[in-house]
């Protein structure tokens, strides 16, 4: 029978080491840097500095660079260096809440193609993004950063527990049984060790899904996953939130 207890130790990162701070720009020149900038650059830059938060480095191939569509190629690179890719559509609120760096698309004209950049730190009164062609850093308010930003976002992120599938839809019995597992490490501790989704799983699944704003419908998907490993402590990974180093290689 599972042992109850997580086994955390192999899946920690580690500790990221500091590097040299990007340059950093005026907000009030936000929108003649996204005139320097264009799409293919800019999600090269957006990918690394989010992958480097992961204390990755990546390795970007040429077969990679010649993808044409972007979330194909967020999606490839993040998969090449051991993470998956989500894309939502939301709020900064939203954004805030899984406390993770992603990589936002922004336009400085609807009618020409976007640019990107990663959000790498977030508080009530400013935001910090990275990228263009120099790794530059820009600090700017929200409502600042709302006029520019489309609402979509790439979040790159690690599958702790390989909790595979959609959780109870499509999944093999031993992600439900991980799941509860994970469960009761958090605090469910009604949750009982099995491999059959019932309704105290369904529940507790549901009271995480209402605390992070997500849609209520006690299934496990990509979100909700994130946010159960948000609430796993021990598992090391990048902070936009209250985030004291930043820059890593």
């Amino acid at each position: 029978m599972a042992s109850e207890s997580i086994k955390n130790e192999d899946q920690k990162i580690k500790a990221p080491e500091p590097v040299i701070k990007p340059i950093t720009e005026s907000s009030r020149n936000f929108g003649n840097i996204l005139k320097t900038m264009n799409r293919l650059t800019s999600r090269r830059m957006a990918i690394k500095v989010a992958l480097n938060l992961w204390n990755i480095e990546p390795e970007i191939k040429p077969d990679l660079e010649i993808i044409n569509d972007d979330q194909s190629f967020f999606r490839r690179v993040s998969k090449e260096n051991n993470l998956l890719l989500r894309r939502i559509q939301g709020n900064l609120n939203a954004i805030k809440k899984l406390n993770l760096p992603v990589i936002l698309t922004v336009h400085l004209n609807r009618s020409i193609p976007p640019v990107y950049l990663t959000l790498v730190k977030i508080d009530t009164q400013k935001v910090t993004l990275r990228g263009g062609k120099q790794d530059i850093s820009i600090e700017l308010s929200p409502v600042e950063l709302e006029s520019y930003w489309s609402g979509e976002a790439y979040v790159p992120w690690k599958n702790f527990l390989s909790l595979t599938g959609t959780i109870p839809i499509d999944c093999p019995k031993d992600s439900i049984t991980t799941l509860k597992m994970l469960l009761r490490d958090i605090g469910f501790k009604e949750v009982e060790i099995n491999p059959f989704y019932d309704d105290k799983t369904r529940q507790a699944v549901k009271e995480i899904q209402k605390k992070y704003g997500l849609y209520i419908d006690g299934t496990v998907g990509s979100t909700t996953k994130i946010a159960l490993y948000n609430e796993k402590k021990v598992f090391k990974r990048p902070h936009i939130v209250n985030a004291t180093n930043s820059f890593v290689r």
